[in-house]
């Protein structure tokens, strides 16, 4: 994309009311993302996005102006948050999906990673759903999205998947339950991405390459490409 494009985008989305702050994944990441789709892209992208503060809005923004045409799901627990970025988007290609989260017990996230093939089936039947209170813990483990598996993505069909949430490191359960949908070409947008063991619980699902990553007081992103899935053995 060229630069330009994007630094028009922003002034937009800023003018528009999209404040970016400390808890949004920072400018340069999302530039570093838009520098690595090819351009011209004629096709529609699926983005999926798993929390994000205000971001999908930018998102949302190119789709207004004809920029990239991009099909976005956001995934968002927090119901204020949700309600706020509701109001503010009406464009049918954003869609920001209302979720709970569930957590499960370390046994069954392996089951989850040694049968990823199966696991997006099996995510709706294990754990336990996580209170409203306890879904802001920064702390919390093994929790994702309670809802991921119903939208049923196609095969091969995930385009862009930005990593910003839920809190805690859950996020890795996405690779495991979005495994079929990821293409080979994905770009991963991953915020925190070194809180905790994310990038090898992406290695033993996936092959990959780090196209760049930032790391001071204030940024702390990495953006990778997938290039292969890994085989696994599914009974």
């Amino acid at each position: 994309m060229l630069k330009y494009d994007i630094e028009e985008v922003f002034k937009k989305t800023e003018s528009a009311g999209v404040c970016w702050n400390k808890k949004m994944i920072s400018r340069a990441a999302i530039t570093a993302l838009l520098e690595n789709i090819p351009i011209p892209n004629q096709q529609q992208l699926i983005v999926v996005e798993l929390g994000g503060e205000e971001t999908t809005l930018f998102w949302n923004a190119l789709n207004k102006q004809q920029i990239l045409s991009l099909d976005i799901y956001r995934f968002e627990h927090d119901y204020t948050l949700f309600n706020h970025l509701h109001l503010r988007i009406e464009d049918e290609q954003a869609k920001i999906i209302k979720q709970t989260l569930r957590q499960i017990s370390n046994e069954q996230w392996e089951e989850l990673f040694a049968d990823p093939l199966s696991a997006a089936d099996l995510w709706g039947d294990i754990g336990t759903i996580v209170s409203n209170k306890r879904s802001s813990d920064y702390t919390i483990q093994n929790a994702f999205y309670a809802e991921a598996h119903m939208l049923e993505f196609p095969e091969n069909s995930i385009d862009i998947l930005i990593i910003d949430g839920p809190h805690g490191n859950g996020r890795s359960l996405c690779f495991p339950i979005f495994y079929r949908s990821i293409k080979e070409d994905c770009l991963v947008l991953m915020d925190d991405f070194d809180h905790y063991p994310f990038l090898h619980d992406l290695n033993r699902l996936f092959e990959f390459e780090i196209l760049r990553q930032s790391k001071d007081e204030v940024t702390n992103w990495i953006l990778l490409r997938i290039k292969a899935r890994r085989e696994v053995l599914s009974d």
